[in-house]
């Protein structure tokens, strides 16, 4: 199990006006997608990824959901479904929790990248997410819609506790927002396949982290 990072509020009861978030990362893809760049091509779970949504279901049984979300495609909706199940939500999904677009590298290697654009996948990691793919985005712009998108959701079930399924980068976005910290630290956050990061969202305090927890083999560090 990866390292678990987290401030103790768990045995705390939340206000009423409080919002539970419990945001998952799609659990692992299949062997041909790994080390690929994918972005928001529609790609399915590895045997691995299925187990890790099942531990989604298992880590939330006993909490009682007000909603289950998802960005929509397969690998999250995978899990979303599995936390639906025994529960009367419908599915519901979230365009704007859509992985960062990739666009015309999606569906290729870093390697292949660099062969088509020398040292163009090391210029992007470098610059923090501030280069754009060609046809796709940057991280600002991205956490521009997925703050706008969390902090909507949060609002709406205020009161209660909800269940996302969504990607990597959104959720290195959410805990930049969680630990007050600027949009430019997402690289550094480490988030495996198939964690789990919980945050508490108050009205006039904004969000806040407050733990995570990994599947098996699945790492998180918060640099």
């Amino acid at each position: 199990m990866g390292e678990l990072v987290g401030v103790p509020r768990y045995g705390v009861a939340m206000p009423n006006s409080a919002t539970r978030i419990h945001l998952f990362r799609h659990g692992q893809v299949t062997q041909a997608w790994q080390g690929m760049i994918y972005g928001r091509l529609d790609v399915p779970l590895s045997e691995t990824g299925l187990e890790q949504a099942r531990w989604a279901a298992s880590s939330l049984e006993d909490v009682a959901l007000g909603a289950v979300i998802s960005s929509g495609l397969q690998r999250a909706e995978t899990s979303a479904a599995q936390l639906r199940q025994g529960r009367d939500l419908p599915r519901r999904d979230e365009p704007d929790l859509l992985e960062i677009d990739r666009g015309s590298w999606a569906g290729l290697s870093p390697q292949q990248v660099n062969r088509n654009n020398p040292g163009g996948f090391e210029a992007w990691k470098a610059s923090g997410g501030l280069l754009t793919p060609p046809g796709g985005e940057t991280v600002q712009v991205m956490a521009m819609r997925v703050s706008t998108c969390l902090l909507s959701l949060a609002e709406e079930y205020a009161g209660s506790t909800i269940a996302i399924v969504a990607h990597m980068w959104v959720l290195r976005i959410a805990l930049c927002m969680g630990l007050s910290r600027p949009w430019q630290d997402t690289p550094r956050m480490q988030v495996g396949p198939g964690v789990r990061t919980d945050f508490e969202w108050t009205p006039g305090v904004g969000l806040r982290f407050l733990g995570v927890e990994a599947p098996e083999g699945s790492e998180v560090k918060l640099g």
